[in-house]
């Protein structure tokens, strides 16, 4: 989901609500709330609290259980499509927004640490497939907007190709899943200009 909205972003700031957010992208098959309390090792009426929480936003749904199933075993998943906050630094009413994603990356980088270590421990085959890269770019105006541009189509097309994967999922076989961050920013200095050192 596209959002803008910082009190969406907020509520991610919680631990356990990233937590249980990251918990459910990461796993394609709708998750039970015992589950996920083991997962995050809280007691299940507090899980359900963040849970709920999470669905008011739109982050997470609950899912009708399958036929056969206990019809009091409630069942959640992410929303399929992730999160993406796209901040104009020419808007000024976005400073509560750029503050709450700030907070969620310093948060983040914990969890993604994590997941690429293991990644790069274990990735076989899939070993000239991951990219970590980091880069301090020096551009004129027109060359930044054209590689934002860029990006935000490269970023789109593979967001698109992987909903049409998930979604022919359950009829032409499975697919591996893989973690993709973006982040294009402009260096300022503490009076908010260009940083040329």
């Amino acid at each position: 989901m596209e959002t803008r909205d910082a009190d969406v972003i907020k509520c991610l700031l919680n631990p356990v609500r990233y937590d249980l957010f990251i918990g459910l992208q990461l796993r394609q098959e709708p998750q039970r709330v015992s589950d996920l309390a083991a997962l995050v090792e809280k007691p299940v009426n507090s899980v359900s609290y963040h849970l709920s929480e999470l669905e008011r936003r739109g982050l997470v749904r609950k899912v009708a259980p399958e036929p056969g199933r206990d019809s009091r075993e409630t069942r959640y998943v992410a929303r399929d499509e992730g999160l993406f906050v796209h901040l104009d630094r020419d808007d000024d009413e976005a400073a509560p927004l750029v503050a709450a994603v700030s907070q969620l990356l310093q948060g983040e980088a914990a969890l993604v640490a994590r997941y690429r270590k293991r990644a790069m421990a274990r990735a076989g085959d899939h070993a000239d497939r991951i990219n970590v890269g980091q880069y301090f770019l020096y551009l004129t105006d027109e060359q930044e907007k054209q590689l934002h541009d860029d990006l935000e189509d490269i970023f789109e097309r593979a967001r698109q190709a992987s909903d049409a994967n998930r979604d022919a999922a359950g009829e032409s076989g499975e697919y591996s899943r893989s973690f993709l961050r973006l982040e294009f920013f402009p260096l300022l200095d503490e009076e908010g200009k260009d940083a040329n050192g």
